[in-house]
Formats: C-alpha cells, structure tokens, sequence
C-alpha cells in the first residue's frame, strides 16, 4: 500500500507520516467539514494481514472542544455510536475499521460514511449545546 493507490481510491492529497510505534501510515484528508470548518484526517496503516483506517481521536477531539463533550458524556457517546453503526465503524477513544488488504475501498467507503454521519449527527445536535 501506497499513497499513489489511496489517491486513487479517495482522489484526495495523501502523505506518509510515521506513527507513535514508528510504522509507516498514510494520511488523507477527505473533504468532511464540521460547522466550524474542521477537518477529520483519515490515517491508513498497513498491518500486514490486516490494514486499520483511524481518525487518531481527531472526531472526539473535535466534539469535545465543540462543547459536545462526547468523552464525558455517555448519553451523548451512546447517540453518536448509534450513528455510526450502520457503518460499521467502531468508536472508543477514536474512530476505526479495520479490513484485509482487498477490502481497502469498501472500509474507506465505510470510515467516510461514518465521518458524514457525525458530521449530520453534530449539525442536528447543535441546537441543544450550550457552550461553557
């Protein structure tokens, strides 16, 4: 896997950072932009057998300087899991998926819905936050 495959797959820039266990990933920023014109990076590391595609805790970090609180607030987390779901995504301290190799395109395909539907998520709960 390469950025020159990613960008094929996505259309979007790619670059190639190291991660905090000093393997190759590869970044993409995909065009989902929160209210206040944020941008959720997708990073895409290469496990051998399997590959992970994560935001790195970007979407919480996101949510949480937004006022969302979704790290404190289980209500709140519980709603945007359920958001997230129907794309298979999972949500802990950040947003994954993993896939086999020849999966890459559907799990990319997957980790963007998710990132739309928080974006959706944010944009309908925005109207109940109160900022502090």
């Amino acid at each position: 896997m390469n950025c020159q495959l990613l960008q094929e797959i996505t259309a979007w820039p790619c670059r190639t950072v190291t991660g905090t266990n000093g393997e190759s990933a590869f970044v993409v920023a995909p065009p989902v932009e929160f209210w206040d014109g944020s941008l959720v990076p997708m990073y895409v590391i290469d496990r051998g057998e399997s590959i992970e595609i994560t935001d790195d805790g970007s979407l919480l970090q996101h949510l949480d300087a937004s006022g969302f609180a979704v790290s404190a607030d289980v209500r709140r987390k519980k709603s945007l899991t359920n958001a997230l779901a129907k794309w298979g995504v999972a949500l802990d301290d950040e947003l994954r998926i993993g896939c086999k190799p020849q999966d890459l395109r559907q799990a990319i395909h997957r980790f963007m819905g998710a990132l739309f539907s928080a974006a959706h998520w944010e944009r309908a709960g925005r109207h109940s936050v109160v900022s502090v």
